[in-house]
């Protein structure tokens, strides 16, 4: 569970300062202008890397540097950070970008001279000579770094694109037994998914170099964080995370390779990005972003499986002879296309999905199952040392909903004040009644009750995710508000504190997540009720009146 309590912090600290920033920050200060060679046609500020980055290094720092075993790594995550944020206000050049990188990546070597571990790829060892392997990891270091920043070209791309690969990075310390690395990349995918909130397509903001040089510097320092967090330090294994980044070294190489051909400079921007081509290709956003998400999905499996069978040269052969060729031949580029924009043709990604018929007529039955709900806890707490305490806290849910529904109360109109308040109160309703314990476990009474309020349950879970499906858009996002996710995280935090004894069980969070969706979809439907009810029986005041 400690895993899960990560992801919720981070997540909830990084969806709450995307939002102080939103709110607060000046946009003009970091404002992304659009150009010949970017996707977005209106300028967008550019800070979501501060959110995220101002999470991942204070959340990251203080709950898994205890030691200072790890201070490298946040010391440099700082530096590139910083590097970045100077970036988008100033616009630095390359040429000062490009050194501050270079000594990065060597600080962070220099860190790892003095135990020098014995570097293998598909089984086959490298020398451990630091004269060799200290340019090959300051030029790895500098490589995955800009190649991350490079496909930060689509609203969604590289947050999704880091999200995945921190997913199966997470996989590789499960099976390997290293908590840490584990607890590293649960922070960046907790991080991301909230970042991602706010990045879908329209994005509220971007994430600018501030962002996509940290994500890098993460991806390009994998290796040695894994070899840090293990308990036998021994060797590297660079199979699996080579693999892992795959899409990164194709792109970023046929990319360079064929400005080259084109005598251009290397660094020269351009739309020649897979994430371009497949876009000008098929003109579908979605259609672009499934395609590069199952394409590193292949590969994260491909990195996963390296680890766990040992491949040989055999199969160290027919994956670099697929890297080159991806790379040199225009021609499996150009059939990859086209195949992709069959694919594409055959399905409307980027149409709405809204039903035709009335689906939503069903949120009428939420305020009934809810009560349902109410009175069958109520009543299995009867005579019990919870009684008082329930049926007092039902009187005041009632009450508060009454108060709300009264047009021109303290908060007209404001459902997601109303249902954040019944919320809370429902979180004291459900703690007070797990004393209880009048009514015998096998007596048919308890029996019947139960089923009342489990089948409610499930009824409400059911309208809930018909009306999520019907409703959603790009994902999903648009369902939720800012409030739905913090609540949600807070019942995930709050159930993963339970065995420590300062939070709530998982059937408790499970049942006030289901409470609070009704409460989202129900609740606006009987305000709006109320208030069409008590306007529909007001007097008519004509002009002649």
């Amino acid at each position: 569970m400690t895993t899960v309590s990560y992801f919720a912090l981070i997540y909830a600290a990084t969806l709450w300062l995307s939002r102080f920033l939103l709110r607060y920050m000046e946009p003009d200060m970091f404002l992304d202008q659009p150009t010949d060679r970017k996707l977005h046609t209106v300028a967008k500020p550019r800070f979501g890397g501060i959110a995220f980055g101002l999470g991942i290094i204070i959340v990251g720092w203080f709950i898994l540097n205890d030691h200072m075993q790890f201070t490298w790594y946040f010391l440099s995550a700082i530096s590139m950070f910083l590097l970045g944020a100077i970036d988008d206000y100033w616009s630095i050049s390359w040429r000062i970008k490009l050194p501050t990188q270079i000594l990065t990546g060597f600080l962070v070597w220099v860190q790892f001279i003095q135990e020098m571990p014995l570097i293998t790829f598909f089984g086959y060892s490298i020398s451990d000579n630091p004269i060799i392997v200290g340019p090959l990891f300051v030029f790895w270091f500098v490589g995955i770094v800009n190649a991350v920043n490079l496909i930060d070209g689509m609203d969604g791309l590289a947050g999704g694109y880091i999200f995945l690969t921190s997913f199966f990075a997470l996989i590789i310390g499960w099976i390997t037994g290293n908590k840490d690395f584990i607890y590293f990349n649960t922070i960046f995918m907790g991080a991301m998914a909230a970042f991602l909130y706010f990045n879908q397509r329209p994005a509220k903001f971007f994430m600018g170099d501030s962002g996509s040089l940290l994500l890098g510097f993460h991806l390009a320092v994998l290796p040695l964080l894994y070899f840090a967090t293990m308990p036998s330090k021994q060797i590297i294994n660079m199979t699996p995370f080579i693999i892992l980044s795959s899409y990164l070294i194709i792109d970023t190489t046929r990319v360079f390779y064929d400005r080259l051909k084109k005598r251009m400079h290397p660094l020269e921007p351009d739309q020649n990005h897979l994430h371009h081509l497949l876009y000008n290709s098929t003109g579908s956003y979605k259609g672009t972003l499934l395609t590069i998400f199952i394409y590193l999905s292949i590969f994260g499996v491909m990195a996963i499986v390296s680890l766990i069978s040992a491949p040989g040269l055999i199969t160290m052969i027919l994956y670099l002879s697929l890297m080159l060729g991806l790379i040199l031949v225009q021609r499996m580029t150009d059939f990859g296309l086209q195949f992709v924009n069959r694919i594409t043709d055959k399905f409307s990604w980027d149409e709405d999905h809204l039903p035709g018929y009335q689906m939503l007529v069903r949120i009428r039955f939420l305020p009934i199952l809810s009560l349902a709900y109410y009175l069958s806890i109520l009543i299995l707490s009867a005579g019990g040392q919870a009684w008082s305490a329930t049926a007092s806290l039902l009187l005041f849910s009632i009450a508060l909903i009454i108060i709300f529904s009264i047009r021109g109360s303290i908060f007209p109109h404001n459902a997601e004040i109303l249902v954040v308040a019944v919320g809370i109160v429902q979180i004291y309703f459900l703690n007070s009644i797990t004393t209880w314990s009048q009514i015998p476990e096998e007596s048919s009474y308890n029996m019947a009750f139960s089923i009342v309020r489990f089948a409610s349950l499930g009824l409400i879970s059911v309208i809930a995710a018909v009306n999520y499906i019907a409703r959603s858009k790009s994902f999903g996002a648009d369902f939720w508000k800012i409030s739905d996710l913090l609540i949600f995280f807070s019942l995930l935090g709050m159930a993963s504190l339970q065995p420590l004894g300062i939070g709530i069980s998982v059937t408790m969070a499970t049942e006030l997540g289901m409470l609070y969706l009704a409460n989202k979809l129900g609740l606006p439907r009987m305000l709006n009720y109320f208030a069409s009810f008590k306007l529909s029986r007001s007097p008519v005041i004509t002009q002649a009146d």
